[in-house]
């Protein structure tokens, strides 16, 4: 695939490569408007109501050959920030614990599963098996997007479960009383959830764009070495706390990232007293802390994120009006992502001149 790269994708996942290796300080990711009109676009099958037996392949292959489109097209335009133009599949959280055989349920542009066991002891009864169809429709779905990429558009990596995301999925809420009431049972479900764990990133890295030596971590759009796993889901523990994470789920992340060389953490807001546990984790490469309602969002805490973090690499979600007050906060530090959006390009070109004075572009 890397013979057949746009240029300018190229270029970006070079500069993607060169603030991995601590060679430069800051990447920037602007998400522009949703072009319409483009020539050759088609109608997709929304997500909301997706009849996946007789719809599913209709809905990505529309999909992507939309996406080659406008990825082209975001190309073409050279803006010159570090954006890169991916595909993402999507099926709703519910499906990353497909493999344990629960009942998916889609609703409100998401799914979720029915809990398969609701007390730590049934975990004999924890079983999982990616030989399922979601799993086949996640891979046929990655491998059409591979194929048709045109070097335009990369197939992202899906994003994963941590192990304590994973025992939530499979257990529902009662995981959060059981890993009080019954905590020899739940490290056993813990190395269940941690095995799933494994093998599903294991399988999306078989699946996803490999290009020039690394992967894409869709969720923060950042180009990863190869072998690291983008995304890796530490929500759950956010709910906790940072001495449950210590007894239950640490060490099962520090195993998974001896096998995968490291990882994204996506975690959230609501739990940033979370966030130099999570960092401290052997094998966090990268910190992406998501904004959530009703709580302080990044920005508001980002003095304390960045000492908590150390010399970890972190993604800063800001809106635009938000951008001056983060770059006088980060004051040149290296080992920022910016994502922000912008209204066009004339305007995207105005923030990245603001940058400029802060940061070696």
């Amino acid at each position: 695939m890397d013979k057949n790269l746009h240029p300018e994708l190229a270029n970006i996942i070079n500069r993607h490569k060169a603030f991995h290796a601590g060679e430069r300080g800051c990447l920037i990711k602007i998400s522009l408007p949703d072009e319409k009109g483009l020539p050759g676009l088609v109608r997709e099958p929304p997500f909301e109501g997706l009849d996946w037996d007789t719809q599913f392949e209709d809905y990505y292959k529309s999909r992507i050959h939309n996406g080659v489109i406008k990825a082209r097209s975001r190309l073409d335009k050279g803006l010159g920030d570090d954006y890169i133009t991916t595909y993402r599949t999507n099926f709703g959280m519910g499906v990353h614990y497909a493999m344990f055989g629960g009942k998916i349920i889609f609703i409100g542009g998401t799914s979720w599963m029915e809990p398969v066991i609701t007390k730590a002891g049934e975990y004999p009864n924890l079983k999982y098996n990616f030989d399922n169809i979601w799993r086949k429709r996640m891979a046929d779905e990655m491998d059409y997007g591979v194929e048709g990429s045109e070097g335009v558009l990369l197939t992202a990596l899906w994003g994963g479960n941590g192990p304590m995301d994973m025992a939530n999925g499979v257990m529902g809420n009662e995981v959060f009383t059981e890993l009080m009431d019954s905590p020899d049972d739940m490290e056993k479900v813990m190395e269940i959830c941690t095995g799933a764990c494994d093998e599903s990133y294991r399988i999306q890295k078989e699946h996803a764009s490999c290009v020039m030596d690394g992967y894409i971590a869709g969720h923060a759009n950042l180009w990863i070495p190869a072998p690291m796993f983008g995304h890796i889901g530490v929500d759950a523990s956010c709910l906790t706390g940072p001495a449950l994470y210590d007894e239950f789920e640490k060490r099962h992340l520090e195993n998974l990232a001896d096998k995968h060389g490291g990882f994204m953490v996506h975690t959230h807001m609501m739990g940033w007293r979370m966030i130099g546990a999570v960092a401290g984790t052997k094998g966090t490469k990268v910190l992406f802390p998501a904004n959530d309602p009703n709580e302080d969002k990044i920005i508001d805490r980002l003095e304390e994120v960045l000492t908590a973090i150390g010399d970890k690499k972190l993604v800063v979600q800001v809106n635009g009006n938000e951008l001056e007050k983060a770059l006088k906060i980060t004051a040149g530090r290296s080992g920022i992502v910016f994502m922000f959006g912008a209204r066009d390009r004339d305007d995207a070109l105005r923030k990245m001149d603001t940058i400029s004075k802060h940061y070696t572009l």
